[in-house]
């Protein structure tokens, strides 16, 4: 049973689980249920936080750096559609993982890579988030979530949309 994530004694931690999308970098064998009660069990472990890696900002219009095995489209209609169709296949891995038969308020992010300040990347990024959540916040509701960098994912950017997130977790590098 690998990996033990209890914390030190005197912590918490809520442990993010990567359960699935086109770029999540690993296969996560060892997802399961068994896997999922043991951790949650862990002290100190306040919760198990899914998270859904699927499109990314395209390459070379909204980032240079990274190459995806699948990206968000520039076209808002399609970059909403887009967000609304993953919320649904991250929810269906959510239940099969092992997570539980009952999502009702279960906090799922999507992670969202770094992207460049230009308004159409903005948009479209606003567009598939307003999507992801359309879909999440819809009875029996889950928590929609994103999470991204501190400084290059635009968090502030999901605040006017139609869906608003119901939370924002972000990484600060340093």
């Amino acid at each position: 049973m690998e990996p033990d994530v209890s914390k030190p004694r005197g912590t918490a931690a809520q442990l993010g689980v990567y359960i699935g999308g086109a770029n999540r970098a690993c296969s996560q064998p060892n997802l399961n249920a068994a896997w999922i009660s043991h951790n949650q069990a862990a002290p100190h472990v306040w919760g198990i936080m899914p998270i859904w890696v699927g499109p990314q900002m395209p390459n070379p219009s909204c980032q240079t750096t990274a190459v995806y095995n699948s990206y968000i489209s520039l076209n808002t209609t399609t970059a909403y559609t887009q967000g609304w169709n993953e919320a649904a296949a991250a929810l269906a891995a959510a239940g099969s993982s092992g997570l539980g038969m009952d999502l009702t308020g279960m906090p799922i992010a999507v992670d969202i890579e770094g992207y460049v300040a230009n308004s159409g990347c903005r948009a479209a990024a606003q567009a598939y988030v307003d999507g992801w959540d359309a879909y999440l916040q819809r009875p029996p509701a889950q928590k929609a979530g994103v999470y991204g960098s501190q400084c290059a994912t635009f968090l502030t950017d999901f605040t006017t949309i139609a869906h608003v997130p119901d939370f924002v977790w972000f990484a600060y590098l340093e």
